[in-house]
């Protein structure tokens, strides 16, 4: 069980737009280990040969035209930014993810009374993720910097 309880977040998009209030929700980026097989005299095993693509999506509820416009405008150089802070095991953590990469918009059903929601989902080309100060991942695939989970990949 977790102890991790966030206080405030907030995400920054192009054109200094800040969203801290009507965000639903937030997936970093997963990264996935992709496996081949290694054949063995009496056992195989599996290496990692590397990951699959990794995607980020944040849902936010009643912002529309602006927030869209500023995530789209950028095309594959968008750059999000969300930031959290709280306790965790009654001492405070701050997390930074800073992404760049496209950026697809889809909206939810239309209903009365309702605020509707805006989901961002972006693919990464690039993501920095710091917590307290220290490196979770700093991947940049178009100049071949890997480092997942602290641990540096030599492309």
């Amino acid at each position: 069980m977790s102890n991790r309880v966030t206080h405030a977040r907030k995400l920054t998009l192009p054109g200094g737009i800040k969203i801290t209030n009507n965000m639903e929700e937030f997936t970093p980026p997963k990264y996935t280990k992709v496996y081949a097989d290694v054949p063995g005299s009496f056992m195989g095993k599996k290496v990692c040969v590397g990951y699959e693509a990794s995607e980020w999506s944040v849902t936010i509820k009643g912002e529309m035209a602006a927030v869209v416009k500023s995530a789209l405008k950028d095309a594959d150089k968008t750059v999000i930014i969300y930031n959290e802070n709280g306790v965790n095991k009654h001492k405070r953590y701050d997390a930074e993810h800073a992404m760049t990469g496209e950026v697809v918009v889809e909206y939810s059903a239309n209903k009365m009374r309702e605020q509707q929601t805006l989901t961002l989902t972006g693919q990464i080309t690039k993501h920095l993720w710091k917590e307290n100060g220290n490196t979770l991942a700093d991947v940049d695939i178009d100049n071949g910097r890997y480092i997942i989970g602290g641990k540096q990949f030599n492309v």
